[in-house]
């Protein structure tokens, strides 16, 4: 049997109630809410949306902006001896002493090297919105277009500024002290020692091959002889270590330094098979 058979049909005057309803509220609807043509259609559908994207733009510029993501691009190392001047993608240039390492870094609103060990002169092209930074263990120095040397020691960095301006801090430490031209400063993981004047005769000229002695303690001097040498120069008399030196070298013959000794100071230049020289007092 079929179920739909017993199923009664609606009276034929309210079919006709209903369909009047629906017709009166479609028009009511109709005139509220107007069906777009088929051309607005269209151009609503084919207009970008560059308002959300615009936001998320800018929304992302601002957060790495504030974030400052740097990545490593490259490390520059001398040998013992060796100079080499490069230059960053930034046209600053620098200059590495012997047994130097630089890493350099690219940030996006920051200028950034880190010097690993030894000395290098930087001479920075000016930027007005990205400083330029160098990072030498705990010591930081800031500047935005000058020239000043670096160099690392065992436990402290030494900063020598000779144009323009440059803010050291070291981490740890709020406080920035700033160099004028002519000044230097070591700093360390204690803070930042005392301003001192730097001496133009023994420092400025050794990325031309000039070493320059003034009264310069002898630790000192072969400290700075060791930069050009492979073999070891060993102080075997601690109550050496004061004396001092004047005169002035080529870095490329140190050999002539450490022949001298012996006529301006009263010690021995002893030659180990090894290539090792050590300096002792004259023995009496």
């Amino acid at each position: 049997m079929n179920i739909s058979e017993h199923v009664p049909a609606p009276p034929e005057s309210a079919d006709h109630s209903d369909k009047d309803t629906l017709t009166r509220h479609r028009e009511t609807l109709q005139r509220l809410f107007p069906i777009p043509a088929e051309e607005d259609l269209r151009r609503r559908r084919s207009r970008p949306r560059t308002a959300p994207v615009l936001l998320l733009l800018l929304a992302g510029a601002a957060g790495l902006w504030g974030w400052n993501p740097g990545w490593p691009t490259g490390q520059v190392q001398t040998a013992p001896g060796e100079r080499r001047t490069v230059y960053l993608p930034d046209h600053s240039r620098v200059v590495l002493d012997g047994s130097t390492q630089l890493r350099v870094w690219r940030h996006l609103r920051s200028r950034q090297v880190e010097l690993l060990s030894g000395r290098a002169r930087f001479e920075v092209t000016h930027s007005r919105w990205r400083p330029f930074l160098v990072d030498a263990g705990t010591t930081r120095i800031r500047d935005h277009g000058t020239v000043f040397d670096v160099e690392r020691h065992s436990d402290a960095t030494e900063v020598t500024l000779w144009q323009g301006l440059v803010a050291v801090s070291t981490r740890g430490h709020s406080a920035e002290r700033l160099l004028q031209p002519g000044q230097r400063v070591l700093a360390s993981a204690a803070g930042i020692g005392e301003t001192t004047a730097a001496s133009t005769v023994t420092g400025a000229d050794w990325p031309r091959g000039r070493l320059a002695f003034s009264r310069t303690p002898l630790r000192d001097v072969i400290r700075e002889l060791q930069r050009y040498r492979t073999a070891q120069i060993v102080l075997t008399d601690p109550d050496l270590a004061t004396l001092e030196v004047s005169g002035v070298f080529d870095s490329r013959h140190t050999e002539d330094v450490l022949a001298l000794l012996p006529d301006i100071l009263p010690v021995q230049v002893i030659y180990a098979q090894d290539g090792t020289t050590r300096i002792r007092a004259i023995q009496r």
